[in-house]
């Protein structure tokens, strides 16, 4: 999975027509292929395993234990700077965990990621923004309320909308559409299901809280926030308040958060007196108007931004951590 796990959102689609399970993500990499093997029941008719391509041991257990039929491979993230692997090595591993589907089976792939543009032993079906997909996204529109957009197919496309915000988020659901559109769930049906989707929480999801509208990451996988929150916000009204609490001890990175949310906002929350310091130090450098306030929690955070904000106004929860 890319910038969030979907393994759930895929069962939730696949229940219209097949039964099974999801395994989700693991740490433990044993009882991760255990727990399928042990949960999985006689009816069912498939078993989703949920993991993250830069998990080697994870690929090769699955690899000795299961024949994988569909593969829906939605990205390899970008690497965080204090991360002990390289982008190159993580990119290497989700082809890798891709060619784990037999060769009569199917792999859907990002296009738009490094490993969506090798060649496969097995059939291969992109989605993409570009020309070039299979599952083209197109007239595509996302903003606090949800998103709207059109997947085209060579002889035929549909429009969905759907809850889910940000570009990132509804590529990745145009992943799940298109493989579940292969098992031989047609597009119409699909359309009806993710209109019904509920919002992943805390990643990019939009609620309503005391009046304002909150978009809370603070559960996203994906390390760039800000990139995946820009065309969300873009042409909201009313004030943005920022709650973050940076990236702990990396005072590079929070001075240049700081310098990048002084472009987005003159007002932010930092949680944590070291990394709010060092945020402070970058937004006012970007900004000398805006203004950072520093709490001790995200409890007082929330508390902070309220008293800042009015009925509209936008909170943007962009927590790391």
């Amino acid at each position: 999975h890319g910038i969030v796990p979907l393994g759930d959102v895929l069962q939730d689609i696949l229940e219209v027509k097949f039964h099974g399970l999801c395994v989700k993500d693991n740490e433990d990499d044993a009882a991760w292929v255990k727990e399928a093997i042990v949960s999985f029941e006689p009816l069912s008719e498939y078993v989703i395993f949920e993991t993250e391509p830069d998990c080697p041991d994870k690929v090769d257990r699955l690899r000795q234990t299961a024949d994988v039929n569909l593969c829906i491979f939605t990205g390899v993230c970008p690497v965080k700077p204090d991360a002990f692997r390289t982008q190159e090595q993580n990119i290497t591993r989700g082809k890798e965990a891709v060619r784990l589907c037999k060769e009569d089976g199917v792999a859907v792939v990002n296009l738009d990621d490094e490993a969506g543009k090798e060649t496969y032993p097995c059939k291969t079906v992109t989605y993409s923004f570009e020309d070039m997909a299979d599952y083209r996204i197109l007239d595509f529109h996302t903003g606090i309320h949800g998103s709207t957009f059109l997947l085209a197919m060579k002889n035929e496309s549909l429009p969905f909308t759907t809850t889910w915000c940000g570009t990132q988020m509804v590529t990745q659901l145009a992943g799940m559409i298109a493989g579940a559109h292969v098992t031989g769930i047609p597009l119409e049906q699909l359309q009806a299901i993710v209109s019904r989707l509920p919002q992943k929480t805390g990643c990019n999801s939009v609620t309503e809280y005391e009046g304002r509208w909150v978009l809370d990451q603070s559960r996203l996988t994906y390390y760039d926030h800000i990139f995946c929150a820009k065309d969300i916000l873009e042409g909201i009204e009313g004030k943005l308040v920022v709650i973050t609490s940076g990236m702990k001890e990396q005072d590079e990175e929070n001075y240049s958060l700081g310098r990048q949310l002084a472009c987005m906002t003159d007002c932010v929350v930092a949680i944590g007196k070291t990394e709010g310091e060092a945020l402070e130090e970058g937004l006012l450098d970007g900004n000398p108007d805006a203004v950072c306030y520093i709490v001790n929690n995200p409890e007082q955070a929330m508390q902070k931004a309220l008293s800042l904000t009015e009925t509209n106004d936008v909170i943007w929860m962009e927590r790391r951590g």
